[in-house]
């Protein structure tokens, strides 16, 4: 019997970024009193230090990639989900196929049966009939000599139909249920790898927010930024 059963690929479901103020704080704006701030005004709370300031910094630097990371593997992950749609289209398709191969062999099956039926019939009127002889029993026979030859070639036809036939339907199923296991696990994977960026996307948007707390709109010595890009 033909296996169809489909892992239904799932949808995307990307998580809402929290990164404008990040986004936003990739270009520090300049203060007039040689202090600059992240998020472009004039700047909350304390000064950063100067360590404070380079781990705000490398954090901007680390979201910034992530961020292009993110962009890339979701326009995988949408490419790769539709050709898994188109997979399945196919799947369709072929499975119409098979069915109408198989049921081709299903209803030949059936003939071959109703003949079968047809020449266990016959044999038992002819032994039934044995060596009688008279006008009735004659004219019984001659009706069994041409029902005979009914059946001779009733059983050619047949014979032929499955000889066209062959072994095709069944190389088709099997092929076709390969294609299905196939696609099963091209599914699975697609379904692992999105879970897996849900994750990632969660925790950007947290690192993205964490950013924001310690380090958005905060002011910092300009010194300490061309001392930190200096390497020191």
């Amino acid at each position: 019997m033909i296996r169809f059963d489909l892992t239904r690929a799932a949808a995307v479901g990307l998580l809402a970024l929290g990164l404008a103020a990040a986004q936003a704080a990739d270009k520090p704006a300049a203060a007039a009193d040689s202090t600059k701030s992240f998020g472009g005004g004039k700047g909350n709370g304390r000064l950063l230090s100067r360590d404070e300031l380079r781990a705000c910094l490398t954090m901007q630097a680390s979201l910034k990639t992530r961020r292009a990371d993110f962009e890339t593997e979701k326009t995988a992950l949408e490419r790769d989900k539709q050709a898994l749609a188109q997979d399945q289209d196919a799947l369709k398709a072929e499975r119409a196929q098979v069915d109408a191969a198989v049921k081709s062999v299903q209803d030949l099956n059936a003939r071959f049966d109703a003949y079968g039926a047809k020449v266990k019939d016959w044999n038992e009127r002819a032994k039934a009939l044995g060596d009688q002889a008279g006008f009735a029993a004659d004219r019984e026979r001659k009706r069994l000599e041409h029902e005979q030859q009914a059946l001779q070639q009733e059983q050619k036809t047949l014979e032929a139909e499955r000889a066209k036939i062959g072994d095709g339907p069944r190389k088709a199923a099997a092929a076709f249920n390969e294609h299905v296991k196939a696609l099963e696990q091209k599914s699975t994977d697609w379904n692992q790898r999105n879970a897996k960026f849900g994750e990632q996307v969660q925790a950007l948007n947290d690192d993205s927010q964490k950013w924001t707390v310690d380090c958005a709109d905060r002011r910092y010595h300009e010194d300490d930024e061309t001392a930190i890009r200096n390497g020191k």
